[in-house]
């Protein structure tokens, strides 16, 4: 295990944080709970987590790139504590391919979506983008490679004014 205790100090984390660390399994966020931001690649590839307590990033306004992208384990994420996020960044939960359900209300006050948001999350039947409600533009392969997809509500994107190339690009169970 690793104990994050000596950051309890830390209020930004730079880009690859725990990158790579595929067979870490479990890990207790609490010390960072002064966290306002995150960079790129936070957690990115650490296939082993299967499951993620968000709780202690309360206090984040702003998620980097790959935020948790290539997690393929991670069966479950509550987003609540997001619910200051104003920014995302590219490939948020891309590639997160156990995820089997996801939501997004916690994301309400995100105004800016980077690509690759929900890429390849082939576990996911549904998607309800009405939190998103405050998005005026979706990057390049928003829900792209998402096969298991059988719904998605597309109601919020009446606000959207661009929507990026391969937008629901082979989500072919839709």
């Amino acid at each position: 295990a690793l104990d994050l205790t000596p950051l309890a100090h830390v209020t930004s984390v730079g880009n690859s944080f725990l990158c790579g660390c595929i067979e870490l399994t479990a890990l207790d966020l609490t010390p960072l709970a002064h966290v306002t931001s995150v960079g790129d690649s936070f957690l990115r590839r650490c296939s082993g987590l299967t499951a993620l307590d968000l709780t202690p990033l309360a206090r984040l306004t702003n998620v980097g790139s790959c935020f948790l992208v290539s997690c393929a384990r991670l069966t479950v994420s509550d987003l609540s504590p997001l619910a200051r996020v104003t920014s995302v960044g590219n490939s948020f939960l891309c590639g997160c391919t156990r995820l089997t359900a996801l939501d997004l209300t916690p994301l309400a006050h995100v105004t800016d979506v980077g690509n690759s948001f929900l890429r390849d999350c082939t576990g996911l039947t549904a998607v309800d983008l009405m939190p998103l409600a405050n998005v005026t533009s979706l990057g390049h392969s928003f829900l792209r490679g998402c096969t298991g997809l059988r719904e998605v509500n597309l109601t919020p994107v009446d606000h959207v004014t661009s929507i990026d190339a391969f937008f629901l690009s082979e989500c072919t169970g839709l």
